[in-house]
């Protein structure tokens, strides 16, 4: 066999027709990754660093780069015990590179799993049965105590080296990059409401800041994020900084429908009307239409315009944002295609009506 086809052959997934030995070598590669890594924290031996790297500027990121020297490592060891004989360390630089050489993009790098996952997904699983018992207090004391372990999961084994820099994951990557191993897309959004109904208002501007320097954000949205801690300050009774948070936020999206609803809603519930409508207002677009990206912003609007008793303008508002729905689904008909129902994140508008967020009204139940 070939090196090239035995390298495929050791990254393909199991099935059922796969031979004891090829089973035997690729299970006994996550027990190489521990090796691996004392290897590239001592840059001994010195090709296993510049593969390290060659790997990944080929589109690995560094959990599949250390799979692939793991899994070359694992068979010069495989055959130091069937052949008895000693250790070759050119033998494993030549396999190595080989391996590297033959590297493409149609060649997949299988999810090794790893202890650190393990443990992530038992406190993730915590979390989620105390969120479910509406036990937000042991909810965020697991989360607190989790929290370090999967930023330096993400940081150690999704993040790429490349020529241009550290190339991050978005959020939504990470269920693909690890065979849908980990899901950090659910929980994470979560966990700052979690944290502010809990009075820490501290440790959930921290964690929001640092969720949003982890991740890329080429294809999720951040907007949660960000006005949760808006929203935080604002709890805490730092209306400056509130404010300042979302005007610096507004310099940099002055059309984001998201920022204006959580700026104009943290003066809403200060008892602040005329200026929480004076940004709605400033933010509305000229040429109104039936656009989903105004969505909380017209339900923003018409819940201010309730409360000083403008019941035209609230009923204009109320109708625009039922316009958007009614678009929205005249598409799915006319095209037959099924969508999921459109996902409500805590900082959202309640679609209850109430004029509060979904984190403080509904989604508390």
């Amino acid at each position: 066999m070939s090196t090239e086809d035995y390298y495929k052959k050791m990254l393909e997934n199991d099935d059922e027709t796969a031979d004891d030995e090829a089973v035997a070598k690729k299970n006994f590669v996550g027990s190489m990754i521990e090796t691996v890594e004392n290897q590239l924290n001592d840059h001994d031996p010195e090709f296993v660093t510049e593969v390290f790297l060659s790997l990944q500027r080929k589109g690995c990121n560094r959990k599949q780069a250390r799979t692939v020297i793991a899994s070359a490592l694992t068979e010069e060891m495989y055959y130091v015990l069937k052949d008895e004989r000693a250790y070759d360390e050119k033998k494993y630089e030549s396999n190595l590179k080989k391996r590297s050489s033959a590297m493409t993009n149609e060649i997949s790098v299988p999810n090794v799993s790893l202890a650190i996952e393990d443990e992530i997904n038992d406190a993730c699983r915590e979390i989620w049965g105390a969120i479910t018992d509406n036990d937000e207090a042991v909810a965020a004391a697991w989360f607190l105590a989790i929290w370090p372990v999967m930023k330096e999961y993400v940081i150690h084994n999704l993040y790429r080296d490349t020529e241009a820099g550290i190339e991050k994951p978005d959020l939504t990557d990470v269920s693909v990059m690890t065979d849908y191993n980990m899901n950090f897309e659910a929980l994470l959004p979560e966990m700052g409401t979690v944290l502010c109904n809990e009075r820490q208002y501290e440790n959930a501007i921290g964690f929001s800041k640092e969720v949003l320097e982890l991740f890329s954000w080429q294809h999720s949205e951040p907007d949660s994020y960000k006005d949760d801690i808006g929203q935080a300050l604002a709890d805490m009774g730092k209306e400056s900084e509130s404010d300042a948070w979302y005007q610096s936020w507004l310099e940099e999206e002055p059309d984001n429908g998201n920022c204006v609803n959580g700026y104009a809603f943290c003066h809403q519930i200060r008892g602040d009307i005329q200026g929480a409508l004076a940004i709605v207002e400033a933010h509305l677009p000229i040429n109104e239409s039936a656009d989903s990206k105004y969505d909380n912003l017209y339900l923003r609007a018409a819940d201010l315009y309730d409360a000083i008793g403008d019941v035209q303008k609230a009923s204009h508002y109320r109708e625009l944002r039922s316009a958007i729905f009614s678009s929205e689904s005249d598409d799915v008909w006319s095209s037959g295609t099924i969508v999921k129902e459109k996902k409500i994140y805590p900082n959202d508008p309640c679609p209850c009506g109430s004029g509060k967020k979904y984190k403080k009204c509904c989604g508390k139940r």
